[in-house]
């Protein structure tokens, strides 16, 4: 039974990796739309900057959760 308590630390672990990595995408696909926003001018730049940059900081804070 001491092997099953293992198997479900590693799926948890291959869980919180793709929750990342899923995030991680998101983000990026949210980055590419406010450049593309950028480039057209839009006055929302600014704002969508700061949740941006929250974002960010807490995907970095996950990671580094992860990694303990």
């Amino acid at each position: 039974m001491g092997g099953s308590k293992a198997t479900i630390e590693v799926a948890k672990t291959v869980i919180g990796v793709a929750d990342v990595g899923w995030t991680a995408m998101e983000f990026g696909h949210h980055h590419l739309h406010t450049h593309d926003q950028e480039e057209t001018g839009t006055q929302a730049k600014a704002a969508e900057s700061l949740s941006v940059d929250d974002e960010l900081e807490g995907l970095r804070s996950e990671n580094r959760r992860l990694k303990s």
